[in-house]
């Protein structure tokens, strides 16, 4: 039998992916000057922070665990205080992991 997922989830990991592509073509375009390589440090540990959300979100899409899909909210949140002023493009997946992990819940309740 099929086991259901949350599309919130799905959606949440999506919109990362997106996000994390579009800051470090961004980060990384300058980093060969001094202050480029200096943004570029400072904002590494948000990305890889980031990258470990996504990473979570996806296995727990894929398996069906609530704790890796709840683990990727968190690590979306951890990211967003790491680097407060692009927080606001995290927002969207901080609400739909979280939303998603509620829904999951409810799922595998069933």
């Amino acid at each position: 039998m099929k086991k259901k997922r949350s599309l919130c989830v799905l959606f949440a990991t999506l919109i990362s992916v997106a996000y994390l592509i579009y800051a470090f073509s961004y980060f990384m375009k300058d980093a060969d000057t001094t202050a480029g390589g200096i943004a570029t440090m400072l904002v590494l540990p948000h990305l890889f922070v980031c990258g470990l959300g996504i990473l979570m979100g996806l296995i727990g899409y894929l398996t069906g665990g609530t704790g890796l899909i709840l683990a990727s909210a968190i690590l979306y949140c951890v990211s967003a205080g790491l680097f407060i002023m692009y927080a606001v493009f995290l927002v969207p997946s901080i609400v739909l992991a979280f939303i998603g992990y509620v829904k999951q819940k409810k799922l595998n309740a069933i």
